[in-house]
């Protein structure tokens, strides 16, 4: 069966982590926690979908009760974009990691470090720490897809030759794939990021799709993404895993900063409904739970169908909110 792990026989939905014919695996991607947010415990009120789309939920999951941090450059955000435009609009969303602006701010130690091991890659001989960005979907069948900039695709490709991968080409990307199994494939893009998908039938889709246009998931959230504020942490999701936070949900991003020079972190929600009494609904619910001692300048605002909000917490309040983590 397509959403079944080979190595534990379960769900993808409820695999710990997936795993590659050799037992190993490809990333312990499906956090349990990220940063100071505990996704074990579902915040009250929450009817969130835990399992497979864990990683994904976890950063607006965490908005009902609070946040976290981010603030980044911006400029590695178009790899988002370039993952959004290959998955199927069916695709559950899409979450977006700026490892270098990350890297570079002191502040954001802890946070860094709980991304390095919530999204390791040793397995293959790539480090985190290394990497200008990190984007993350789960397609519609359940498998994990990933996009990593500025990778080692030398040292990488080593890798899978020593593993005995095939290398061969699809519309004109470089693929690499295990001839006795059907679980993994890597491609490397032009430009230098490296796709990596669960399944080799969605690495096949997503490169066609990239070749030669079609329905994707740009086309669903692309409007919202593009009008979030770049982050260190961004993340958007479509009407499958939003409308069981909020009636009526159609979209919703999130994205994470903080300010230079600052030990203060910036929230900024926008999530678009189906209509205007949703949105006034869930503007409500959201001045009611975004409550901390430790958060200022808290605003929410309904324009129509959309509803934007955004706080300014101390980076040291973030601990504060690991007990309304959850994931989707």
């Amino acid at each position: 069966m397509r959403n079944v792990c080979p190595d534990c026989g379960s769900h993808l939905s409820a695999c710990a982590g997936h795993h590659n014919i050799n037992g190993e695996k490809l990333a312990s991607s499906r956090a349990t926690s990220y940063g100071s947010i505990d996704v074990t415990s579902v915040p009250a009120g929450g009817n969130l979908l835990l399992g497979g789309v864990a990683a994904l939920s976890l950063l607006l999951a965490a908005c009902l009760g609070g946040g976290s941090l981010g603030g980044g450059s911006g400029s590695a955000g178009r790899g988002a974009e370039d993952l959004m435009q290959m998955l199927s609009a069916d695709a559950t969303g899409v979450l977006f990691l700026d490892v270098a602006a990350i890297d570079g701010d002191a502040d954001l130690g802890d946070f860094r470090r709980n991304a390095e091991s919530d999204w390791a890659f040793d397995a293959y001989g790539i480090d985190l720490r290394d990497l200008d960005y990190m984007a993350y979907a789960e397609e519609d069948g359940g498998g994990d897809v990933y996009l990593l900039g500025g990778a080692d695709d030398r040292d990488l490709r080593d890798e899978l030759d020593d593993r005995g991968y095939d290398d061969d080409e699809i519309d004109g990307v470089e693929v690499w794939t295990d001839s006795s199994s059907t679980w993994e494939a890597f491609a490397f893009l032009p430009g230098g990021a490296v796709l990596i998908a669960f399944y080799e039938d969605d690495m096949e889709d997503m490169l066609r799709r990239r070749d030669r246009g079609g329905s994707s998931l740009d086309d669903e959230i692309g409007d919202v993404w593009r009008d979030l504020p770049p982050g260190y942490l961004r993340v958007g999701i479509g009407t499958g895993s939003c409308d069981d936070t909020w009636g009526g949900c159609k979209v919703a991003g999130v994205s994470l900063e903080k300010k230079e020079n600052s030990r203060e972190g910036k929230l900024v929600m926008l999530v678009e409904f189906d209509s205007e009494r949703d949105a006034e609904r869930a503007k409500n619910d959201i001045e009611d739970n975004w409550d901390n001692d430790d958060c200022d300048d808290l605003a929410v605002r309904q324009s129509g169908s959309r509803v934007r909000a955004e706080v300014v917490c101390d980076l040291d309040a973030f601990d504060s909110f690991s007990d309304y983590g959850s994931a989707f």
